[in-house]
């Protein structure tokens, strides 16, 4: 997870030509944002469904099954956020 924290890091300020501070700040929200939901996902979906973490560690297809709705809402939130700062700029240009 550090490892993917810091390429996401280094893609956003040399192939993005983005600012140094401005990287780091997105690298660390969006893996914050991961882990929450991750967390969220996975204390709700587990007792629900009566998973220990041990027997979702041992079955592959368990663990794709319950971690795939984090993946969905990670998505939504993303598309979501994407609309939000779109239209906030375009709000922002008419005054």
């Amino acid at each position: 997870m550090i490892l993917q924290v810091v390429l996401l890091f280094v893609m956003l300020t040399w192939i993005g030509k983005s600012d140094f501070s401005l990287s780091l700040i997105a690298s660390l929200l969006s893996f914050l944002a991961l882990v929450i939901i991750e967390f969220l996902c996975l204390s709700l979906l587990m007792p629900i469904f009566g998973i220990n973490p041990e027997e979702l560690f041992l079955n592959l297809l368990l663990r794709i099954v319950i971690t795939e709705p984090q993946v969905l809402l990670m998505f939504a939130f993303a598309y979501m956020l994407d609309k939000f700062i779109k239209r906030r700029g375009e709000i922002n240009e008419l005054f």
